[in-house]
């Protein structure tokens, strides 16, 4: 989704404009000529306002004023620092304001994985975020037209409802109409092939290139499914267009009624399916309804939930388990002092972050569905898009409006799981059994770790004639239980399937990589010492272990490491010494057969992570730059080339505390 916190900001700056200024137009014509081959991009504007006084108006970093008239005549301006404060004057019955502006710089640098990628101009493939363009007038105009011109051979698109559009001898040429209220929009130009249908009342397009536009009919199928189905889960869908457009940069990204993702993963499977969901739902959860940020982004959160995990429910009970124990598996790695409150989350700027504002957000929703049940957590979640459409909300609206769903108080459910950092830790002290009759009665004791959390346990008794399932509400330090089955107790085991949010016992989990990529202290070794592996390493060190700003840290040696995690990367042929030099066995027989690199996850003698990336040869270790950093939450993944051939987690062995035999 389009991350909103930088036009809050810049909408805190256009209210602060001077307040003395002529009373707003109604409507503000724009025009923008993109030219990728250039590259250069140019802004007119023109509105009408109705009476003298002054118009302000904020431009973005790197935009230059290059005329500003009033009736066609030149007006007097005062700039100070992108704010352009603009005399009307007196007399004139119907002032019509023009300005045009120019790219002078572009300083516009953002993350290519995330919402704050950067302006791009490519015949190719252009992209301009709002933020990059959009004129912030004050007295603020209501709505917006948009005329974007483009070179003959391109096709430009914006996140607002299409007019018209032509093709003519010197270009392409398309209107769109908007509201401001719904955000400035986001541009998008490229060689692009379109293909339409009507949803209804929704206009739907896919914009793709060349090589990938035979796979529009059936982004459009996926789509069209997506939005029908959140309309009912959630309600009407906000907008009359829903664009889909292929990127030229390595981004997945929504907004208000489009998405834009990498042309290189458009044929995947995995695409048209649960990231599409994603975003899709975006337009009801961070677009249609905005988090409040200075308390906490849950958008992303909940959007998980109602469309990764969603789609996981749909599949099989195993499938959503699986992403469920995937959410407590990589808390389990991240480090205590990179745990915070998911009140303080609001963008994801690395993995550690991810693991709060995504898994522990929508592990929450999880937790609250099962505490209220399915009719009102439903209620809820219509009750929420009904009230805050359009508007903003935070983690203590999503408190009142669920607890009036459910009629109950929830502020301590959602104070425990929001503005706390870290995760309940339980422990099952003691289970017996009694024969009563004909049947049994199973004695437990459960007790938790400080700070104490009022938690629904499900408790998992294995018998002679299958599982009993039990719930046994904890709010306290500790508690006792005891329930009846028919046959004899074997076992008992304390949220077996992972409905709970928390920490995973010793035993639990096996060795992944996030818990060496995930910790700021990790180092990276180099086995062998040629300079060509070497160069390539650190830049896969660079992509892998989430560092400072001045990059990973290199140790000489796995032995030179101390205590610290260890990424050793390697070609095959000399990561045999280096695990031998530290007690570690060779490369795991079952990824030794196949492939041409492999990484893997495992754990030194004295408990220190270790993450082994063996390639058998240096082609094969750089084709695993790319690829490699996706896979953080396996124990091990086998590469032909950039290709993931086999992936998993190490089986379980050991006991834990959550489970006892009953002797």
């Amino acid at each position: 989704m389009i991350k909103q916190k930088w036009f809050a900001v810049l909408c805190a700056c256009h209210f602060l404009l001077l307040a003395s200024g002529a009373r707003g137009a109604d409507l503000v014509d724009i025009t923008v000529v993109i030219d990728p081959e250039a590259p250069a991009f140019s802004v007119t504007a023109m509105l009408a306002v109705n009476e003298s006084g002054t118009v302000s108006v904020r431009l973005p970093t790197g935009m230059a004023l290059s005329r500003a008239e009033v009736d066609n005549r030149q007006a007097d301006v005062a700039s100070d620092n992108g704010l352009h404060v603009i005399a009307i004057p007196q007399g004139a019955q119907t002032p019509k304001l023009t300005i045009s502006y120019r790219v002078s710089r572009w300083s516009d640098t953002g993350r290519e994985d995330d919402a704050w990628a950067p302006a791009a101009f490519d015949p190719d493939g252009s992209f301009v975020p709002a933020r990059a363009w959009f004129p912030l007038f004050d007295p603020a105009p209501k709505r917006y037209r948009l005329e974007l011109i483009t070179a003959d051979g391109q096709v430009a698109v914006a996140t607002a409802a299409l007019r018209n559009e032509e093709q003519t001898a010197d270009g392409y040429r398309a209107v769109f109409e908007g509201a401001s209220a719904a955000g400035p929009p986001v541009l998008f130009a490229g060689p692009y092939e379109v293909a339409e249908r009507e949803h209804g009342a929704i206009r739907m397009r896919t914009y793709f290139h060349a090589g990938t536009a035979d796979l529009d009919q059936a982004y459009l199928d996926q789509a069209a499914l997506y939005l029908d189905d959140y309309a009912n889960l959630i309600g009407p869908y906000p907008h009359e267009f829903f664009y889909m457009v292929s990127a030229t940069l390595p981004v997945g990204l929504g907004f208000p009624g489009a998405t834009y993702f990498s042309r290189r993963i458009l044929p995947m499977p995995f695409m048209r399916t649960r990231s599409l969901a994603h975003e899709v739902a975006h337009n009801w959860w961070g677009n249609g309804v905005r988090p409040d940020y200075a308390n906490g982004n849950w958008s992303e959160g909940l959007t998980t939930f109602m469309a990764d995990y969603r789609l996981a429910e749909a599949e099989s009970p195993v499938a959503a388990r699986d992403m469920r124990f995937g959410w407590l598996r990589d808390y389990a790695a991240l480090p205590a002092e990179r745990d915070q409150p998911v009140t303080a989350f609001t963008v994801r700027e690395h993995t550690a972050a991810q693991v709060i504002g995504y898994n522990k957000v929508a592990a929450i929703f999880h937790m609250l569905r099962a505490e209220i049940g399915d009719a009102a957590f439903e209620s809820g979640i219509k009750a929420v898009w009904q009230e805050y459409a359009g508007k903003t909300a935070s983690w203590d609206d999503f408190g009142a409006i669920f607890g009036s769903a459910a009629n109950r108080d929830l502020s301590h459910f959602f104070d425990q799981w929001t503005k706390r950092r870290g995760a309940p830790a339980f422990a099952l002290t003691e289970a017996a059994s009694e024969q009563v009759g004909e049947g049994w009665r199973v004695d437990i004791t459960v007790v938790q770790a400080s700070p104490v959390y009022d938690v629904l346990l499900l408790v998992v008794v294995e018998t002679d004639d299958g599982l009993h399932q039990r719930s046994v509400r904890l709010d306290g330090r500790s508690v006792q239980a005891s329930f009846q089955v028919s046959a004899r107790p074997r076992a008992v085991t304390i949220d077996p399937d992972y409905h709970l949010f928390r920490r995973l016992a010793p035993g639990e989990t096996p060795a992944i990589m996030r818990d060496v990529t995930l910790d700021e202290r990790s180092v990276f070794v180099v086995a062998g010492g040629a300079d060509a592996v070497a160069g390539s390493a650190e830049g896969l060190a660079v992509r892998m272990l989430e560092a400072s700003a001045t990059g990973p840290s290199r140790a000489a040696s796995i032995e030179d490491a101390g205590d610290r995690p260890v990424l050793l990367i390697g070609l095959t042929k000399d990561i045999a010494q280096s695990m031998a030099n530290v007690g570690l066995t060779e490369v795991p027989e079952s990824l030794n057969t196949h492939g041409t690199a492999r990484a893997w996850a495992t754990r030194r003698a004295d408990g220190a992570p270790i993450f082994i990336v063996a390639a058998d040869n240096l082609e094969a270790l750089d084709a695993l730059h790319r690829p490699l950093p996706h896979y953080g939450s396996r124990s091990y993944v086998v590469f032909d080339g950039a290709r993931a051939i086999d992936k998993g987690l190490w089986p379980i062995t050991a006991g834990h505390r959550l489970r006892r035999v009953i002797e």
